[in-house]
């Protein structure tokens, strides 16, 4: 992407999911990695927050606000990993909404 090497998109099913996966992103980036968070934006109450690490930016929407947003069609030609073994899953076609599950997106 040349602006970061990885997009991490995730969903919540309410404002508190939302706000319990970004604080728990941020807590374990930080404790495990030493990577502090250099910006927070948006608020769980807007449906959906950005943790921007610099190269590493994840995306916290709630289902609602990421299905409007669609952040996987936009960069449906990027590899996309597993997030637990960072293995690519996909190597950048669009799949069908019902089929996506959180994902990680390679820049």
């Amino acid at each position: 992407l040349g602006v970061v090497d990885l997009f991490a998109i995730v969903g919540g099913t309410s404002e508190r999911h939302v706000k319990a996966v970004a604080d728990e992103v941020e807590l374990q980036l930080k404790r495990d990695h030493e990577r502090p968070v250099l910006r927070r934006e948006g608020t769980p109450e807007s449906g959906w927050v950005l943790l921007d690490y610099g190269d590493i930016v994840v995306h916290v929407f709630h289902v609602e606000e990421r299905q409007v947003f669609d952040l996987e069609r936009l960069w449906g030609d990027v590899p996309r990993r597993d997030p637990g073994t960072g293995e690519v899953t996909d190597p950048g076609r669009l799949q069908p909404r019902e089929q996506r599950d959180d994902l990680l997106v390679e820049g």
